[in-house]
C-alpha cells in the first residue's frame, strides 16, 4: 500500500458518507493559483486601453507576490509597476472570487505593501 492510498483510504473510512462519492478536480490538487477567466480578460483590456505593462498570472513575469506588514504573502491578480512613481496593485473580485464575506467598497485603498 502507497501513502497516496492509505490517505484515500482514510478519507474514504472517515469522511465519506455512505453513498456519497469523492470527485477529483479535472487538474487534481495541487498548489497552483487559479484566476478567474474574467479578471484575466480585464487585465489584458485594461493592458490593451491604457498601454501599460499589466503583470498577471499568465505574463512572462508570472503573478506578482508581495509582503504585507504583517509578513503574510498576497498574491495579487494584477500589478503596474511606477506609476507617477508609485506601483500599482489590482484586485479583480477579489472577495467574491475567494468566497470572502466582507463589506464589498469597489474603490476602497487596501493594505500598504513593501
Amino acid at each position: 500500500m502507497t501513502i497516496a492510498s492509505a490517505c484515500i483510504r482514510h478519507f474514504c473510512i472517515n469522511y465519506l458518507k455512505e453513498n456519497q462519492m469523492g470527485i477529483i478536480p479535472d487538474n487534481g490538487y495541487h498548489r497552483d493559483s487559479n484566476q478567474s477567466a474574467i479578471a484575466l480578460k480585464f487585465l489584458r483590456w485594461l493592458s490593451h486601453k491604457t498601454g501599460l505593462q499589466v503583470q498577471h498570472q499568465e505574463s512572462p513575469e508570472g503573478e506578482k507576490s508581495v509582503k504585507v506588514s504583517d509578513g503574510s504573502i498576497l498574491r495579487l491578480d494584477g500589478y503596474i509597476k511606477s506609476i507617477g512613481g508609485v506601483d500599482q496593485a489590482i484586485e479583480f473580485l477579489g472577495c467574491a472570487w475567494h468566497g470572502h464575506e466582507c463589506l464589498y467598497r469597489p474603490h476602497a485603498s487596501k493594505k500598504k505593501v513593501s
